[in-house]
């Protein structure tokens, strides 16, 4: 069964691995949450099935990238709370971020080499991240090279903060635009 797979790869390799695993398959439908935790306590006398037990705790399926899932851990292990995966609307467009803070208009994104296979892809991005500053977003966009480095991204998610504060004189809260029932699957 690939949930014993999922597990047994967080004994052997590491529990991070086992964790973008798990939210990848929860994502697709391949496993479920009882299924994980099934696996998890028919592997339970591994020396190392504790580590994973406590990251696939945080497994959810809501994270489109193992760059993403990755970056959910970090804001946690930084005390940020953010919401994964909500619809951001104006102007008659809609735009879906990979984290919103829920304390501050601060859009979190998660970016990969893949994601722009073209020039046209980096214009489009740049559009979009615009349209999100102009509708009262601060936008902050990590690298996996920023993932191993939470000094720099606890800098760049308070300065967006900071930013936030500023535009809105002194207000911090989530904005109007952003759509909390519309969450994306």
């Amino acid at each position: 069964r690939l949930s014993v797979a999922i597990v047994q790869t967080g004994a052997v390799t590491n529990a991070m691995t086992a964790l973008c695993a798990a939210d990848a398959a929860l994502r697709r439908g391949l496993v479920s949450d009882r299924s994980l935790a099934e696996a998890l306590t028919s592997s339970s006398s591994h020396p190392r099935t504790s580590a994973t037990r406590a990251l696939l705790g945080h497994a959810g399926g809501r994270h489109e990238s193992p760059g993403e899932t990755r970056t959910a851990v970090l804001l946690r292990h930084l005390g940020l709370v953010a919401t994964p995966q909500v619809q951001i609307s104006g102007d008659g467009s809609r735009y879906r971020v990979d984290f919103l803070l829920d304390s501050a208009p601060v859009v979190i994104e998660f970016d990969g080499r893949v994601k722009y296979g073209s020039g046209d892809d980096v214009f489009a991005e740049k559009v979009r991240e615009d349209r999100l500053r102009s509708w009262g977003q601060e936008v902050v966009r990590l690298t996996w090279a920023d993932l191993s480095r939470p000094d720099r991204v606890a800098t760049l998610v308070a300065a967006a903060v900071a930013r936030s504060r500023r535009r809105v004189g002194g207000r911090v809260g989530r904005p109007s635009s952003a759509h909390h029932g519309a969450l994306c699957p």
